[in-house]
């Protein structure tokens, strides 16, 4: 029979000082809050922090948030498939959702950050524009940032899916307009890094039959 406990603990993440408070109802599932000290931590630092770490410094594409938080909660699992350590926040229509996963098999670890409405935004009017819309403007999207491809395992069997890099879903629903939902992704920086590597390759193994080819 699994026993229930709970743990306090300070500790540091994202470069910040916390106090770790999570406990567990047994069965390898964990709950918990991390509470930052002093004026909190900026939601800009871990998606810039993130972005940085994924796409090797290119230029940061996202709006900033400009908010910082005191508390966020968190998650723990741990099934025959890996572990996962969870942190979500919720701030207005958004959710954040940082995931820190180890697979069992092969030991490999991977970084996710991950931004979904929690319901779509709506737009009926535009600051400057005097134009009636005929219907509003919504939009539902998820952007995801993940250091490599991976898949995620929760319990019950429920797995979710990660593009390497930058990948977003987006369904735009605009006035007198039908756009199917799409997805985007962009490859991380180790697979960039593969694709030169073997662009290079290529044109250094193609033959050179005259010097008439290396004319200007």
């Amino acid at each position: 029979m699994a026993h229930s406990f709970s743990f306090k603990s300070k500790i540091r993440i994202f470069g910040q000082a916390a106090e770790f408070n999570f406990g567990s109802p047994g069965g390898g599932n964990y709950d918990g809050e991390i509470t930052f000290y002093g004026e909190g931590i900026a939601i800009d630092e871990i998606i810039e922090g993130f972005w940085s770490k994924v796409t090797g410094g290119a230029k940061y594409p996202l709006p900033r948030f400009k908010t910082r938080i005191k508390s966020i909660g968190t998650q723990i699992l741990d099934n025959e498939k890996g572990s996962l350590f969870l942190i979500q926040l919720v701030l207005n229509d958004l959710q954040f959702s940082i995931y820190f996963t180890k697979e069992t098999k092969d030991k490999q670890s991977t970084q996710i950050i991950s931004i979904n409405t929690l319901r779509p935004i709506i737009i009926d009017s535009l600051p400057g524009v005097t134009v009636d819309f005929s219907e509003p403007i919504v939009i539902d999207f998820t952007l995801n940032l993940a250091s490599k491809a991976t898949k995620v395992h929760f319990n019950e069997g429920v797995t979710k899916e990660f593009a390497a890099g930058f990948s977003y879903d987006l369904d735009l629903k605009l006035p007198d307009t039908e756009l199917d939902p799409f997805t985007f992704t962009m490859p991380s920086r180790e697979e960039e890094e593969a694709m030169t590597k073997a662009a290079s390759t290529s044109v250094a193994a193609k033959p050179v039959e005259s010097s008439e080819a290396l004319s200007f």
